[in-house]
C-alpha cells in the first residue's frame, strides 16, 4: 500500500469527501484525488498537515509502519475536536492561534469580536428590490412612443386617401389591441 492509499484511508476514517478533506488542508479536491491514486506525491508540508489535523502518525503515513493514530505527544487533541467542525484550515489556524494567546489578550480579542458581531448584526441587510418607479416610467415612455407611431401611421393613411385604421367605426386604441395603454388624453401618459 502506497502513501496515496494511506491518505485515502485517513480521509475515509474521518468520514470526509475528497472536497471536505481538501478544504480542511487548504488543498484542491483534484490534488487529493491525485494523491490517492499515487499520481503525485504530497509535499512534506502536506504530510505534516495531514498528521497534525487528523492525528495520524507521520511514520505510518509515510511508510505504513506502526499504528495509524499518532501518539498523544505527536497529535494535538484540539485537531481532533476541530475535525468535526466545518471550519476551513484558515479558521482552524485562527482558533489555535487564539488559544496560544495569554488570557488577557484572549479577553481583548473576544471583546473585539463581540463588538464586530454586534455592529454587523445591527446593520440592516441591504435588500435589492426592483426600482418599480423607473420600470413604470420606462413602460409609459414605450406606450407614448407606440401611440405616437400609431398616430403617424393614421395620419399617413388619411393623407394618402386610405381609410383610417378603424374597427367598426372605433379607434384601434380602444379596440383592445392597445388596451391597458390608454391614450394620451385619458391616461395622463
Amino acid at each position: 500500500m502506497g502513501i496515496g492509499e494511506r491518505i485515502k484511508e485517513v480521509r475515509k476514517a474521518a468520514g470526509l469527501t475528497q472536497q471536505k478533506f481538501a478544504e480542511s488542508l487548504g488543498l484542491k479536491r483534484n490534488t487529493v484525488g491525485s494523491y490517492e491514486i499515487n499520481q503525485i506525491s504530497p509535499s512534506d508540508r502536506t504530510i505534516a498537515d495531514i498528521c497534525r489535523v487528523f492525528g495520524v502518525s507521520e511514520k505510518w503515513l509515510r511508510t505504513g509502519e506502526g499504528d495509524m493514530s499518532a501518539p498523544e505527544s505527536e497529535g494535538e487533541p484540539l485537531d481532533a475536536m476541530l475535525l468535526g467542525a466545518s471550519l476551513s484550515a484558515r479558521e482552524k489556524a485562527l482558533v489555535k492561534s487564539f488559544l496560544e494567546l495569554p488570557q488577557s489578550s484572549r479577553e481583548a480579542v473576544v471583546d473585539f469580536v463581540e463588538q464586530c458581531a454586534k455592529e454587523l448584526n445591527s446593520q440592516p441587510q441591504e435588500i435589492v428590490e426592483p426600482d418599480l418607479a423607473s420600470e413604470v416610467a420606462a413602460l409609459k415612455r414605450q406606450n407614448q412612443e407606440l401611440l405616437a407611431r400609431l398616430e403617424a401611421i393614421e395620419k399617413e393613411d388619411e393623407i394618402s386617401g386610405r381609410m383610417p385604421n378603424r374597427k367598426n367605426g372605433a379607434d384601434v386604441r380602444s379596440s383592445g389591441l392597445f388596451s391597458g395603454m390608454g391614450n394620451k388624453k385619458s391616461s395622463g401618459v
